[in-house]
Protein backbone atom coordinates (compact mmCIF):
# COMPACT_ATOMS: atom_id res chain seq x y z
CA UNK A 1 0.00 0.00 0.00
CA UNK A 2 1.31 3.81 -0.55
CA UNK A 3 1.85 6.18 2.28
CA UNK A 4 -1.68 7.42 3.68
CA UNK A 5 -2.00 11.55 3.31
CA UNK A 6 -2.85 13.76 5.82
CA UNK A 7 -5.67 16.30 5.11
CA UNK A 8 -2.58 18.60 4.48
CA UNK A 9 -0.73 16.45 2.24
CA UNK A 10 -4.37 16.32 0.18
CA UNK A 11 -4.70 20.56 -0.13
CA UNK A 12 -0.83 20.90 -0.64
CA UNK A 13 -0.90 18.53 -3.76
CA UNK A 14 -3.90 20.23 -4.67
CA UNK A 15 -2.43 24.03 -4.68
CA UNK A 16 0.97 22.62 -5.99
CA UNK A 17 -0.51 21.06 -9.20
CA UNK A 18 -2.65 24.03 -9.86
CA UNK A 19 0.43 26.53 -9.04
CA UNK A 20 2.41 24.03 -11.51
CA UNK A 21 -0.16 24.19 -13.94
CA UNK A 22 -0.05 28.35 -14.05
CA UNK A 23 3.26 28.36 -13.84
CA UNK A 24 3.68 26.22 -17.63
CA UNK A 25 0.89 27.24 -19.29
CA UNK A 26 0.28 30.72 -18.73
CA UNK A 27 3.56 32.14 -17.01
CA UNK A 28 5.96 34.40 -18.76
CA UNK A 29 8.89 32.15 -17.50
CA UNK A 30 7.78 29.79 -19.85
CA UNK A 31 6.24 32.01 -22.59
CA UNK A 32 9.80 31.71 -24.42
CA UNK A 33 9.28 28.25 -24.65
CA UNK A 34 5.81 27.68 -25.66
CA UNK A 35 5.88 30.45 -28.21
CA UNK A 36 9.21 28.41 -29.55
CA UNK A 37 6.79 25.01 -29.35
CA UNK A 38 4.06 26.88 -31.23
CA UNK A 39 6.15 28.24 -33.52
CA UNK A 40 7.36 24.36 -34.30
CA UNK A 41 4.37 22.13 -34.08
CA UNK A 42 3.12 24.50 -37.06
CA UNK A 43 5.84 23.44 -39.31
CA UNK A 44 5.08 19.72 -37.79
CA UNK A 45 1.67 18.43 -37.46
CA UNK A 46 2.32 15.60 -35.26
CA UNK A 47 3.82 17.65 -32.57
CA UNK A 48 0.90 19.36 -31.70
CA UNK A 49 -0.55 15.71 -30.21
CA UNK A 50 2.53 16.17 -27.67
CA UNK A 51 2.68 19.65 -27.07
CA UNK A 52 -1.04 20.33 -26.95
CA UNK A 53 -0.95 19.98 -22.59
CA UNK A 54 1.67 22.65 -22.41
CA UNK A 55 -1.43 25.04 -24.02
CA UNK A 56 -4.49 23.67 -22.29
CA UNK A 57 -4.24 24.22 -18.28
CA UNK A 58 -7.18 20.96 -18.19
CA UNK A 59 -4.51 18.92 -19.99
CA UNK A 60 -1.93 19.60 -18.04
CA UNK A 61 -3.22 19.26 -14.84
CA UNK A 62 -3.81 16.14 -15.54
CA UNK A 63 0.10 15.73 -16.31
CA UNK A 64 1.23 17.59 -13.26
CA UNK A 65 -1.21 15.54 -10.66
CA UNK A 66 0.75 12.61 -12.52
CA UNK A 67 4.34 13.56 -11.77
CA UNK A 68 3.01 15.00 -8.33
CA UNK A 69 1.82 11.36 -7.07
CA UNK A 70 4.41 9.44 -9.07
CA UNK A 71 7.11 11.57 -6.67
CA UNK A 72 5.60 11.86 -3.83
CA UNK A 73 3.77 8.74 -3.46
CA UNK A 74 4.84 5.16 -5.97
CA UNK A 75 8.40 6.38 -5.80
CA UNK A 76 9.39 6.53 -2.38
CA UNK A 77 7.23 3.84 -1.40
CA UNK A 78 8.35 1.14 -4.14
CA UNK A 79 12.12 2.45 -4.27
CA UNK A 80 12.49 2.82 -0.72
CA UNK A 81 13.79 6.69 -1.40
CA UNK A 82 11.96 8.04 1.35
CA UNK A 83 14.61 11.13 0.63
CA UNK A 84 13.01 11.19 -3.00
CA UNK A 85 9.53 12.06 -0.67
CA UNK A 86 10.99 14.46 1.61
CA UNK A 87 12.83 16.60 -1.11
CA UNK A 88 9.73 16.52 -3.42
CA UNK A 89 7.50 17.92 -0.21
CA UNK A 90 9.86 20.34 0.71
CA UNK A 91 9.49 21.85 -3.25
CA UNK A 92 5.50 21.11 -2.98
CA UNK A 93 5.74 23.76 0.45
CA UNK A 94 7.80 26.20 -1.08
CA UNK A 95 4.96 26.15 -4.20
CA UNK A 96 2.27 25.88 -1.31
CA UNK A 97 3.78 29.11 0.26
CA UNK A 98 3.99 30.63 -3.28
CA UNK A 99 0.37 30.27 -4.00
CA UNK A 100 -1.08 31.16 -0.77
CA UNK A 101 0.90 34.35 -0.49
CA UNK A 102 -0.47 35.10 -4.31
CA UNK A 103 -3.83 34.68 -3.05
CA UNK A 104 -3.02 37.13 0.21
CA UNK A 105 -2.13 39.46 -2.59
CA UNK A 106 -4.75 39.60 -4.53
CA UNK A 107 -7.10 40.23 -1.51
CA UNK A 108 -5.04 42.81 0.04
CA UNK A 109 -5.05 44.47 -3.61
CA UNK A 110 -8.70 44.28 -4.07
CA UNK A 111 -9.20 45.79 -0.29
CA UNK A 112 -7.03 48.54 -1.18
CA UNK A 113 -8.77 49.46 -4.27
CA UNK A 114 -12.19 49.38 -2.57
CA UNK A 115 -10.61 52.27 0.14
CA UNK A 116 -8.70 54.32 -2.68
CA UNK A 117 -11.96 54.31 -4.08
CA UNK A 118 -14.19 56.00 -1.39
CA UNK A 119 -11.68 58.73 -0.35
Amino acid sequence: MFYSLTVFDVVLLIVCIEATTEIVTKSKLFEPFRLFLDRLRKKRRWLEYLTTPLFCAHCFSVWAAALYATLFLVLPYYLGLEYLRQAVWFFMAILFFHRISNYLHMVVDRVDKFYSKKE
